[in-house]
């Protein structure tokens, strides 16, 4: 009914994890950053994690204010 490599299905999930790690790093060694990926990595990571930390710090003053308020 399904279809599966049995090579596969008998890796524990351990091996596969490992062979993929080593396929991605052999992959990134491979394939190297172009001109503005660094700047555009960082920009990302700010617009995704300052918002979340705004929220954080937020809800925190918002609950010590209503509890010591």
């Amino acid at each position: 009914m399904f279809f599966r490599n049995d090579e596969d299905s008998l890796k524990s999930g351990k091996q596969k994890a490992i062979e993929e790690m080593e396929e991605l790093n052999e992959l990134r060694e491979n394939q190297p950053l172009e001109k503005g990926d660094v700047p555009a990595l960082i920009i990302a990571a700010i617009t995704t994690l300052l918002p979340i930390g705004a929220i954080i710090v937020l809800a925190y003053y918002l609950i010590s204010m209503f509890i010591f308020g």
